[in-house]
């Protein structure tokens, strides 16, 4: 079996960085710009960060488990990486694109792989409108101090991936709480 040629990147923890030397050694190390897949070692955190940094790429990740956590990351084994990222199932993400104005007028923008949160410095309600594929989910709702905008985007996108799976409308039942005021 031919090797693909892999870029290793690896958390900055002692163990993800010894563990990378004796992969490049083993496999080569491939520039980012030629390689064919990624293979990151470190934790759930680093394997997050690390689709966000190659996402414009369209790189594979294969991440592997360095330390105790990381349920999206394989087992960590220096042995048959080319049988494993053959056998690997391709999960193709679908990021959600968070758009935010500020009070001035300005907008940021960011991509969310696993969540989004949305921190207030100020003690002012939050105007929130959620789209999906340019059609509107969440009609602008107003959320005042009671619930942090962050507490509400898990609420949201743990409802989301609920409904779903279980084939309901997503969003639906969230908005019963009493803090929200449709505008």
């Amino acid at each position: 079996m031919t090797t693909p040629r892999i870029h290793f990147v690896a958390s900055q923890v002692k163990p993800a960085g010894d563990a990378a030397q004796v992969m490049k050694s083993r496999y080569g190390q491939s520039a980012l710009d030629e390689a064919e897949v990624i293979v990151a070692l470190g934790g759930d955190g680093f394997m997050l960060r690390t689709l966000h940094r190659v996402i414009e790429r369209k790189l594979p990740v294969f991440g592997m488990k360095i330390g105790n956590i990381g349920f999206l990351m394989n087992r960590y084994s220096e042995d048959d990486l080319e049988d494993r990222l053959a056998a690997a199932h391709a999960v193709n993400l679908n990021p959600l694109r968070m758009i935010v104005q500020t009070e001035s007028g300005t907008e940021t923008s960011a991509l969310a792989i696993n969540e989004i949160s949305l921190l207030r410095q100020t003690n002012q309600a939050a105007h929130i409108r959620i789209l999906i594929n340019g059609a509107v989910k969440v009609p602008l709702v107003v959320i005042f101090i009671f619930l942090s905008p962050s507490m509400l985007f898990n609420v949201l996108k743990k409802s989301i991936m609920f409904f779903r799976t279980n084939g309901s409308p997503p969003v639906i039942r969230i908005f019963s709480i009493p803090i929200f005021t449709k505008i």
